[in-house]
């Protein structure tokens, strides 16, 4: 099950998965809002049962040094990167893991461990997903429910294009 915000990308990545001969279904929410987190748990739930593994990735990231972003900016960075995951991470707990078991995955990034010019607010909610995660792994473990992180290198996308080393030294 697919989650995001925007109706014409869930649409084109589910037709994607589908067309290649995968199963995929998508639910709208924005995972910023923690009524509309549990709403869109509870529907998953009541389409497909029980939820035995999440990836959170959601992420996002309004380059600019750090005092060229203003509080808005980077408070809405911190919402989607982490206060998102944390909720969809509680939600799936409480509703569904907690009494099945299950593996949750958050999606961090090297950025979070080595730090990165111009992106103070997504490197420091990338190092702190990481500190949510282990928490999250001791508390959740007794429920038979792993919880690890992925810390990934840079990979291209709309929101690093031209942000590499290599890119910015051209």
């Amino acid at each position: 099950v697919l989650v995001g915000r925007k109706l014409e990308k869930l649409e084109k990545t589910c037709g994607e998965i589908l067309e290649d001969g995968g199963k995929a279904s998508f639910q709208m929410c924005d995972i910023r809002d923690e009524e509309a987190v549990k709403v869109m748990v509870k529907a998953v739930l009541a389409e497909h049962g029980p939820i035995h593994h999440l990836v959170n990735n959601a992420g996002g990231q309004f380059p600019a040094p750090l005092i060229g972003i203003n509080q808005k900016g980077f408070e809405t960075v911190v919402r989607t990167n982490l206060v998102g995951g944390f909720l969809v991470a509680k939600e799936v707990y409480l509703q569904s893991m907690s009494k099945t078991g299950g593996s949750i995955v958050n999606i961090s990034s090297i950025a979070g461990l080595i730090g990165f010019p111009g992106a103070a607010g997504y490197v420091g909610t990338k190092w702190a997903v990481r500190g949510m995660t282990k928490t999250a792994a001791l508390e959740f473990a007794a429920d038979h429910i792993r919880v690890n992180s992925v810390h990934p290198g840079s990979i291209e996308t709309p929101m690093t294009s031209g942000s590499s080393a290599e890119d910015q030294a051209a």
